[in-house]
């Protein structure tokens, strides 16, 4: 029986600055009480974006974001045979860098984007297979960095549909950091 209560603000503001641009600042604090063990975390997450409208149809944005993701109890501690527990796993946190374009042409939304992710200490699942068969959960760190096309289709049916393709490169880094003695080194995530 484990628990801990979770607790979060949140504030956004958006100011219109004139007809073609608007930017959106927003900020959340979270932090739990009650922990087991005592693992309390608290974290602030900034995001901030910037609307340029072009055209009646068309825009660009810019958007920054951190995030934070606590782990679950269940990456934590034993909950199936099958896993092995993590009670000293850390959260999460990420820093999302956008840079888009957006048209909006009658039932129409397309959208082409480019993005860059780091996540420090990312709760990630791995499979042992020594000396029994189990996964367990570890923090490594992760990046993305990619390109995504993308077009939102919603008109007077009842059916909406979203198409798209994304060309990625999600990295994670090693353990060979620790075994070699280098700073860096980044091993493809999939």
């Amino acid at each position: 029986n484990y628990d801990r209560n979770n607790w979060a603000v949140f504030a956004q503001l958006e100011q219109k600055v004139d007809d073609k641009n608007t930017f959106t600042i927003g900020g959340r604090e979270t932090w739990t009480t009650g922990a087991f063990r005592n693992q309390n975390y608290s974290n602030f997450s900034a995001a901030g974006s910037w609307l340029h409208k072009m055209d009646d149809e068309n825009s660009l944005y810019v958007s920054v974001t951190q995030s934070f993701m606590m782990p679950t109890f269940s990456q934590m501690y034993k909950n199936t045979d099958m896993a092995t527990p993590k009670p000293d796993l850390k959260p999460q946190k990420g820093l999302s860098y956008e840079l888009g374009w957006k048209q909006a042409h009658g039932a129409q939304t397309w959208k082409a984007a480019l993005f860059h992710t780091y996540v420090k200490d990312n709760i990630t699942a791995s499979w042992e297979t020594t000396p029994v068969k189990r996964y367990q959960y570890n923090n490594v760190d992760f990046r993305n960095t990619g390109i995504e096309l993308s077009c939102h289709v919603e008109n007077d049916s009842p059916w909406s549909f979203d198409y798209g393709v994304t060309y990625q490169h999600p990295e994670t880094k090693s353990d060979n950091v620790k075994k070699l003695n280098v700073k860096d080194t980044w091993e493809n995530a999939y």
